[in-house]
C-alpha cells in the first residue's frame, strides 16, 4: 500500500528521499526499559521526554531545522534517504515532480512542527496538475497544528517526495542522557504516528543504548539492536550504517537530538529514513556557521529572534 506521511530554498536536494514525517507523530508520552511511560506536551519527541529524567534537552536552547536540511545532513554522513526536491512556486513544484519520475508524489509543507498531515499540510498527488494545485494551496499560507500553540506559521516552501510502500514502521533516536552521563540511542520496532501509545501500552518495545564515552558506538552494540527490534541480517546490517552514521553525526555537529519516525521497512525490506527531526545545541552554534545559515527566522518568534 502507498502511503504519504507529513514529516523541508529552492532547488533539488542531491540524494534520494521517500515520503516521511517524524512531526506528525512526535510523541507526547514515552517510556523505556528504565523510565517509566509519563505525559508531556503534544508534539514533545518520544526522545525529549527522557530529558525529564536526565537528558541535556531541556537546558539551553535548540534551533529546529527543516526536514530538507535534516535529509541532507543524513546524506552527508552516509545515511541513505529517498529522492525529493523543494520548491518556492507552484511550477517548481512540478519541475521537482517530473525530476523525481513515478506515478505518485507527495507534496509536503514546510514548517517547523507536525501535524501537517491532519491541518492539510500533506497531499498525495497523482498528476502534475495536483502537484501544482497543492502546492499552490500551501505555499504563502499559514498553518497552524496542534505542536503550533495556536501560532500559525508561514509556509515559505515544499518539499516533493516519491511515495513509496511501506510495509512496517521502526523509531529511532539519539540524545545525551544525563542520568547516565552518556549518548543514548532509543529504539522501538512499533514507530510512527503511535509511537506514544506504544510507550505507556508496552513500555519493553522501547529499547535503549548507552554509549561508552571512551569506547564510542561499536558496530555489534548496532547488532544487537538490530536484532533486539526484530530485523533480518539485512536489515542489521543497515542499520548498523544509521546508527554509526548518526553518532558521527549527533557528535561532529554538536546536537541536542536526532529523531527518525518513521524509520521505515521498505516493501523490498530495505530501511529508509522517510522523516528525520533534528535540534541542534546553540552553545556550540559558534562552532558550525554551516548550522547556523540554516536557520530560518520565520518560523521562530519574533522576540526570541530579537533576543537572539
Amino acid at each position: 500500500m502507498i502511503q504519504a506521511h507529513d514529516p523541508g530554498p529552492v532547488g533539488a536536494i542531491g540524494f534520494k528521499m521517500l515520503a516521511g514525517d517524524a512531526r506528525d507523530s512526535w510523541p507526547r508520552l514515552a517510556a523505556s526499559a528504565r523510565i517509566a511511560a509519563r505525559e508531556t506536551p503534544w508534539g514533545t519527541p518520544l526522545a525529549t521526554t527522557v530529558s525529564s529524567c536526565g537528558s541535556s534537552l531541556p537546558h539551553g536552547t535548540h534551533m529546529n531545522f527543516h526536514e530538507y536540511q535534516a535529509k541532507q545532513l543524513f546524506a552527508d554522513y552516509g545515511i541513505a534517504v529517498p529522492t525529493g526536491r523543494v520548491a518556492r512556486t507552484p511550477e517548481e513544484a512540478v519541475d521537482a515532480a517530473k525530476a523525481i519520475g513515478g506515478d505518485f508524489w507527495v507534496v509536503k509543507a514546510q514548517i517547523h512542527a507536525g501535524g501537517r498531515g491532519k491541518a492539510g499540510g500533506v497531499k498525495l498527488a497523482k498528476t502534475y496538475d495536483e502537484v501544482r494545485d497543492y502546492a499552490k494551496g500551501m505555499l504563502g499560507t499559514k498553518m497552524t497544528t496542534y505542536q503550533t500553540a495556536g501560532v500559525a506559521l508561514p509556509v515559505d516552501s515544499v518539499l516533493v517526495t516519491q511515495a513509496t510502500d511501506i510495509a512496517q514502521e521502526l523509531y529511532l533516536s539519539v540524545l545525551v542522557d544525563r542520568s547516565t552521563q552518556a549518548i543514548t540511542f532509543i529504539a522501538s520496532a512499533d514507530g510512527g504516528v503511535e509511537i506514544e501509545k506504544t510507550a505507556v501500552d508496552n513500555p519493553d518495545a522501547i529499547k535503549t543504548l548507552d554509549v561508552s564515552y571512551v569506547q564510542g558506538l561499536q558496530p555489534y552494540q548496532c547488532r544487537e539492536m538490530g536484532f533486539g527490534l526484530g530485523l533480518n541480517a539485512k536489515q542489521v546490517g543497515q542499520l548498523t550504517k544509521i546508527m554509526m552514521g548518526l553518532y558521527k553525526l549527533f557528535n561532529e555537529k554538536d546536537l541536542a537530538l536526532v529523531e527518525l519516525n518513521p524509520l521505515a521497512i521498505l516493501t523490498n525490506g530495505d530501511l529508509a529514513v522517510l522523516d528525520g527531526k533534528i535540534n541542534s545545541d546553540d552553545s556550540a552554534t559558534f562552532r558550525h556557521p554551516e548550522l547556523a545559515a540554516m536557520r530560518d527566522i520565520r518560523q521562530e518568534d519574533e522576540t526570541e529572534v530579537l533576543a537572539s
